[in-house]
């Protein structure tokens, strides 16, 4: 109370404009913190206005008091007269009518300081009461202000087809920019997941209809009632004057009610991107997501672009990269970062572009790295996308991959994205268990793909899951009968994982084969085929198909793949005809050649010839190697630069236990649960430590092991051989501990194998059944 009366002296004290003046800076300052406090804390937007309004409407009433009050405070600063000489007015009760009267007037007595601080106070209260009922109607599900959610109507997460706007302006292409800058912001919503092209397109062929149709608000719908999807978002965009409206509905495919409807306006096209800021606004607080969220993030207009025609493009570019027309695509998306050089996800999406068409590498991470410069010009989730596809692409930082995808996953739990990519980098690290929950949530959610079925068949066969894998495939040829290139890959990789190599061979076969082939499932049907040959024993045709691709990849101008082929063929030297001499010349042959100093910085493929190195004991050569990756993309590589220095020094001791060990170490420490197995297991044997040698060689036979989704590449062994190969190492490591019974079921597996192995490799076969029969396991 008392600084209530000192604060009410010290404005008696000032005059008129003083007390306006203070007023007014006082009143900004209150905005300012009203409108940060609006941001942070989620409040409506509607509060910042409602505070000027009571701020405007408090000012004559200041102003008013300050006048009377100045009045009042100038007569009693005149000298005071006596008793005897100021007698009362009669309307006080006595004195003279004569005389002005003492008592306050009605005025005076009304616009008082004490009145105005509390008529400001309470104000201010019944803005918080509104408020405040206004999250209680909106979290209640009661009156006009009530969510989706709380209505019942919306789970959290809750799948949305956006339709493609209605055009009726007079600029033809504002439909297309419009639909994909919304689905852009609504992309970051938690309240819902806009539903991908890639599922209307899976549902449009279920439908008997061709996939490119346009996605109409009448073709959305039906789409919605066929895969049990509660809401659709339709639109329309229309002209007005020299603006436009843009105008969204909430609809229900069921019953065709309009769930909600939400209406703005752009008074020309620098404020279309504005407009479709605050509709995305609108439908996400209407779905229900928390206010607080919805201001996080920074606004359309802070993250796209302020060029209308770079969104133009972009726009055009988003449907075309979605069918899989890749060159227009990347033309659209550098016409678009040529507009507008910050516009960030134009940036981004021509990396993606880029690298899906098999493009220039240098140019894929040029802007991939100018992406992940601009990052904070994009959405959140966008963001996240960014930083994990530029640490993948061009930092081969495996580690802060994950990290920028799980912290995608925290906040948006279906990113399909998210889901499929930290699985095949979980797998990288041979964490099988953690990319199978993924994957499994990945083929459930709104975010379905093909791509993700066939990851899950690979890591299902990689912890030798087969019945589950070859459930997976059949589901997945179901929902996607035409992907012929996933389904002959799945039925590969099932077909060799339980030993099926003639089989195998044919699918790999049959994917060289696909009509119009590129140059890239050339060489992946050629290394299926392989596999599946080195599997049967056939030494010879995995050479040739080995030579094919290497022979194939040089005509293309390929000479990374041609690096990688070669490799392979050394690798498989050593790993099935245990000769060491051949596989280092061989390497020897790929370094003189000068093909690596002609690839690309880019695309040369370090980690692969620094690995293959050290697996063959060439640590000079692999050192080297590395001191030029470190000197050449050193900066951006650092982290994969100094994995692969820690697998040199891993392998380098002579002494092969020492070796095993510092490889256990080395996975323990990158996090890696099954990485090197069958190295180590090589090595423990070679140290005369049998028993973990032959814990290690099952394990490498149930659990796949490597820097691949599927695979061993560090004896250059793709899993399924390294299962056959496996039962004649463990054949002889069983007999050498003298548990006859084990030994002898492996070698039988084995020679059952290779029953048809090329002749060089005969000898070994015709080994192994002798001893399977001398130590009772039969022939």
């Amino acid at each position: 109370m008392d600084t209530l009366k000192r604060l009410i002296h010290e404005i008696h004290r000032r005059s008129l404009w003083q007390v306006v003046s203070i007023y007014l800076v006082g009143s900004w300052g209150a905005l300012q913190v009203v409108d940060q406090i609006t941001q942070s804390a989620g409040l409506p937007d509607w509060v910042p206005p409602a505070t000027l309004i009571l701020l405007v409407v408090g000012l004559p009433i200041v102003t008013a008091t300050a006048f009377i009050q100045e009045g009042m405070h100038r007569a009693e600063e005149a000298e005071p007269r006596t008793p005897a000489e100021q007698p009362e007015n009669m309307a006080s009760g006595t004195g003279s009518l004569d005389l002005p009267s003492t008592r306050p007037s009605f005025a005076r007595g009304l616009f008082t300081w004490r009145n105005a601080i509390a008529g400001g106070v309470l104000a201010f209260l019944l803005l918080c009461v509104l408020v405040g009922g206004y999250f209680a109607m909106r979290a209640a599900g009661v009156g006009p202000v009530a969510s989706l959610a709380a209505q019942g109507v919306f789970d959290e997460g809750e799948p949305v087809i956006l339709s493609e706007f209605a055009n009726t302006s007079n600029d033809a292409s504002l439909g297309g920019v419009v639909t994909e800058a919304l689905r852009v912001d609504l992309a970051s919503s938690k309240a819902f997941a806009i539903v991908p092209p890639n599922r209307i397109r899976e549902v449009l062929k279920r439908m008997q209809r061709d996939p490119s149709e346009a996605l109409t608000a009448q073709v959305a719908e039906e789409v919605a009632v066929r895969d049990g999807i509660k809401a659709v978002i339709e639109g329309e965009v229309g002209s007005a004057g020299s603006g436009y409206i843009l105008v969204a509905t909430l609809r229900s495919p069921d019953s065709g009610e309009a769930l909600a409807t939400f209406r703005r306006t752009a008074k020309g096209p620098d404020d279309v991107i504005d407009a479709i800021d605050g509709l995305s606004q609108d439908i996400r607080e209407k779905a229900g997501e928390s206010l607080r969220s919805i201001k996080a993030e920074a606004p359309l207009a802070a993250v796209t672009t302020s060029s209308l025609d770079a969104l133009r493009s972009y726009s055009e570019a988003e449907a075309l990269a979605d069918q899989g027309a890749y060159q227009r695509a990347r033309a659209l998306l550098e016409q678009a970062v040529a507009a507008d050089s910050g516009f960030a996800m134009a940036w981004r999406k021509l990396a993606v572009v880029i690298s899906n068409s098999g493009g220039d590498p240098d140019k894929s991470d040029a802007a991939a790295t100018k992406a992940y410069e601009l990052r904070d010009r994009l959405t959140e989730r966008e963001r996240g996308q960014a930083i994990a596809f530029y640490n993948d692409q061009v930092a081969g930082d495996l580690a802060a991959e994950i990290e920028a995808y799980e912290g995608i996953l925290d906040k948006w739990p279906d990113d399909a994205t998210a889901l499929n990519n930290l699985a095949l980098a979980y797998g990288s690290r041979t964490r099988w268990d953690d990319a199978l929950r993924l994957l499994r949530r990945a083929v459930r959610g709104p975010g379905e793909t093909g791509v993700a079925w066939l990851n899950l068949t690979l890591d299902l066969a990689a912890v030798s899951k087969l019945d589950s894998a070859g459930s997976v495939v059949d589901t997945m040829e179901a929902r996607y009968p035409g992907s012929a290139q996933t389904s002959l890959m799945a039925h590969w990789v099932v077909a060799a994982t339980a030993g099926d190599f003639p089989e195998a061979h044919l699918q790999g076969e049959r994917l060289a084969q696909l009509p119009d082939v590129g140059p890239g499932l050339r060489s992946a049907g050629s290394n299926l085929m392989a596999t599946a040959d080195l599997g049967m024993g056939k030494l010879a045709e995995t050479r040739e198909h080995l030579q094919r691709v290497a022979t194939e990849a040089r005509a293309d101008g390929q000479l990374a793949t041609v690096l990688e082929a070669k490799a392979s063929q050394a690798q498989v030297e050593i790993a099935v005809l245990a000769d060491s001499s051949a596989a280092r010349e061989a390497m020897r042959h790929i370094l003189a050649s000068g093909d690596l100093e002609k690839i690309p910085v880019g695309r040369r493929p370090y980690s692969r010839l620094v690995e293959a190195l050290a697996s063959l004991g060439m640590t000079d050569d692999a050192r080297r190697i590395l001191a030029e990756w470190q000197r050449e993309r050193g900066q951006t590589q650092a982290a994969a630069v100094s994995e692969a220095r820690r697998l040199i020094e891993a392998e380098a001791p002579s002494d092969p236990g020492a070796a095993a060990d510092a490889l256990g170490r080395l996975r323990s420490e990158v996090g890696c649960p099954h990485c090197f197995t069958w190295t180590m297991a090589s090595l423990e044997e070679r140290a005369g430590r049998l028993e973990q040698a032959a814990e290690l060689y099952e394990q490498s036979m149930q659990v796949a092991s490597g820097n691949m989704p599927f695979g061993e590449s560090v004896s250059g062994l793709p899993f399924a051989d390294a299962r056959v190969l496996g039962h004649e190492r463990l054949g002889h490591i069983y007999e050498e501990l003298g548990d006859s019974a084990k030994a002898a079921e492996h070698y039988r597996k084995f020679a059952k194998a290779w029953s048809g192995a090329d002749e060089e490799l005969q000898p070994r076969v015709r080994a192994a059944k002798q001893k399977a029969a001398a130590l009772g396991g039969g022939g």
